[in-house]
C-alpha cells in the first residue's frame, strides 16, 4: 500500500517512476498507527453489526463474483511485482485489477443489501 508515497517520487527507471520507502515518509509512524486504529474499529464494527447467521445460512453465495474478486487480487499482486509482462504493462494491469476489485466490493455491498431487504 502506498498511502501517499505517490507524492514522493524519487526518480525514473525503465518501468516508470520510483518512490521513497514507506518508512522514509515523514510521520510514517502516525500513518501506520492511524491505519491500525481504523482497521481495529472496522473489525469491531463488523463483528457487532453484521448479521452473520443470516449472511451464511439464509443468503446465496455469489460464487462467480468471488472468483473474479480472487483473480483480480492475484492479478494486482502479480502486476505489482512485475511478474506478468516484465514491462510497464504490469503497472497498468495492477491498477485495472485493483479498480475491478473495488468495483466488485461495491457490487457485493449493493447485492447483499438488496438480498437482506428481500429477507425482511
Amino acid at each position: 500500500m502506498s498511502w501517499g508515497r505517490i507524492f514522493f517520487q524519487t526518480g525514473m527507471d525503465q518501468h516508470g517512476p520510483t518512490f521513497i520507502a514507506m518508512n522514509a515518509i515523514p510521520g510514517h509512524q502516525y500513518i501506520h498507527g492511524g491505519i491500525s486504529i481504523y482497521t481495529a474499529a472496522l473489525l469491531v464494527s463488523l463483528i457487532w453489526l453484521v448479521p452473520w447467521k443470516k449472511l451464511f445460512h439464509e443468503l446465496p453465495f455469489p460464487k462467480l463474483g468471488f472468483v473474479i474478486l480472487v483473480l483480480s487480487a492475484i492479478l494486482a499482486a502479480c502486476g505489482d511485482k512485475g511478474l506478468l509482462f516484465h514491462s510497464h504493462l504490469d503497472g497498468n494491469i495492477e491498477e485495472l485489477a485493483e479498480l475491478l476489485a473495488y468495483m466488485l466490493q461495491g457490487g457485493f455491498a449493493a447485492w447483499y443489501y438488496k438480498q437482506f431487504k428481500m429477507l425482511k
